[in-house]
């Protein structure tokens, strides 16, 4: 089973009230708020990392820049470990780029969810498919992904309803 598949499974098991909305491929935030009717301070994009064999997704809102320094010292490693993981090691995860979902059905893969998401009531995350976007609660997708809410952003102040 796909990750996508396995998604949709996970939500429907879970009873997890939730949108999936299809549209034309999509690869980056600056994309998805352009040609997307999504507020676009609940978009979450989820970035790849590995630390040598550990693979980490890292969830945060769109508008907002990972923290490299926070992030080092949270994970108790060095700014040159966290490696981003190429395009083929997003698909072997069984993502297509563009698509990756903070809920991971592979086990191997440890989830962090910036704290700024916690905040919001739901919010906008690629679908493992990047003509896919699914709408959840930010609580299930916390339970859903089993990752944690740490502070890991640089927030970008810009409020994004000007663009």
């Amino acid at each position: 089973m796909n990750n996508y598949d396995a998604i949709c499974k996970m939500l429907k098991d879970e009873k997890v009230e939730h949108e999936i909305f299809e549209h034309d491929g999509i690869l980056t935030y600056e994309e998805g708020i352009q040609r997307l009717k999504f507020d676009p301070n609940k978009i979450v994009k989820t970035l790849a990392f590995k630390i040598e064999d550990i693979k980490v997704l890292i969830a945060l809102l769109g508008k907002d820049k990972l923290d490299y320094k926070k992030i080092s010292e949270l994970l108790s490693i060095k700014r040159n470990q966290l490696k981003m993981l190429s395009e083929e090691e997003v698909v072997d995860l069984g993502f297509e780029p563009g698509g990756i979902c903070p809920i991971a059905p592979n086990k191997k893969v440890r989830v962090l969810i910036d704290s700024q998401i916690e905040k919001l009531d739901y919010v906008y995350c690629g679908m493992s498919r990047r003509d896919r976007t699914l709408k959840i609660p930010t609580k299930d997708l916390k339970r859903l992904s089993k990752g944690a809410f740490v502070d890991i952003s640089k927030v970008q102040e810009k409020d994004e309803q000007e663009r």
